[in-house]
């Protein structure tokens, strides 16, 4: 058994650019980290000298392995690129930490380029847009809403609050998480029930959404007198349309939102460095506990905040996934093949 803050040790021992990084809890069977780095660059040597590898291509090099990667292609003259995979830098600020060890950045829109940009990196940037986006059909918006709404019998009035958790874990570098759930998030839910009385859904994240974990969050809440809630799993396209009001950590998930024409809340009471890279782009974010509630009532049911949150949102989703034309893929594709 293994943690993978021992990574650190591993990458030190091959000479590799260290992360600080703490990942409690994260324990594999029958493995060392020296091990898998060391097994990584070796099998990338071997294939590359019996394919000749044109480019490398990783969803993130923050991780130890993508890193050993990486780094064995760098060394090799190989080209490297990382297609980001969520909207905003969840692997990075407050994480791991800030800097990117690949050639190009195939990112979703500008906001990533503002990110380098403000920590003074080289790295070239080529916004393209997500490809996973290319496949989400709006036309389909209100099918899905009323399809959501039928299946927990909540009327055509009642205002639906989805609160989709991201992957948050014990390895932030400012200061440690506390959990995969925030209970101010229930707490403003409660409070709101003689206000608007709103339906909650709650999504966790893909990484913990078993049976058992959902059956336990879905009991850990009515433990507490929550009422008036659902817990569900799935794709996150399929439950956003239902929504009045979508509420998450600095998740992927905010942007969908917001490419959705959602009124979105972001908050994160713990790593509150980087909210200055996201004002005026369709999210009202919160860093206060005590005012979440206020922030979570005025976005759902104050006419001037929501009219000024959609004027935001055309300029926001140019930001945050560039033409959001369905052609992302294809521009990700372009870029590499101008680049090899």
């Amino acid at each position: 058994m293994w943690d993978l803050r021992d990574a650190a040790v591993a990458f030190r021992r091959f000479n590799i650019p260290v992360q600080p990084v703490d990942l409690c809890g994260f324990a594999e069977v029958g493995r060392t980290p020296e091990g898998e780095v060391k097994a990584m660059a070796n099998t990338i040597e071997l294939l590359n000298a019996a394919e000749h590898f044109d480019a490398l291509v990783v969803w993130t090099d923050a991780i130890p392995y993508t890193r050993a990667a990486v780094l064995t292609c760098k060394s090799l003259g190989i080209p490297t690129f990382e297609i980001t995979h969520g909207f905003m830098n969840t692997y990075r600020q407050g994480h791991f930490e800030c800097k990117s060890y690949v050639d190009h950045i195939l990112s979703p829109g500008e906001e990533e380029v503002d990110f380098r940009a403000f920590y003074n990196q080289s790295v070239e940037v080529v916004p393209c847009g997500k490809p996973q986006w290319d496949s989400v059909d709006t036309r389909y918006i209100e099918a899905c809403r009323d399809a959501v709404r039928e299946r927990f019998n909540i009327p055509g009035g009642r205002p639906v609050v989805l609160y989709g958790t991201t992957w948050r874990h014990q390895f932030s570098t400012w200061e440690m998480d506390g959990g995969d759930i925030s209970p101010e998030v229930f707490e403003a839910h409660m409070n709101l029930r003689t206000v608007c009385n709103p339906f909650l859904i709650v999504k966790p994240h893909y990484s913990i959404a078993t049976r058992a974990l959902t059956d336990n969050l879905r009991n850990h809440l009515g433990s507490m007198g929550v009422t008036d809630f659902a817990v569900i799993t799935g794709d996150s396209q399929l439950f956003i349309p239902a929504c009045d009001l979508l509420i998450s950590h600095k998740s992927s998930l905010l942007v969908e939102g917001v490419l959705m024409d959602k009124p979105t809340v972001g908050f994160d009471f713990r790593e509150r460095n980087d909210f200055e890279f996201y004002q005026n782009k369709g999210i009202a974010w919160e860093s206060d506990p005590k005012n979440l509630m206020h922030t979570i009532s005025a976005v759902l049911l104050d006419r001037e905040v929501k009219s000024k949150m959609t004027a935001d949102r055309p300029a926001a989703k140019w930001y945050f996934n560039n033409a959001c034309d369905g052609f992302a893929a294809r521009r990700c594709v372009d870029a590499i093949r101008d680049r090899i």
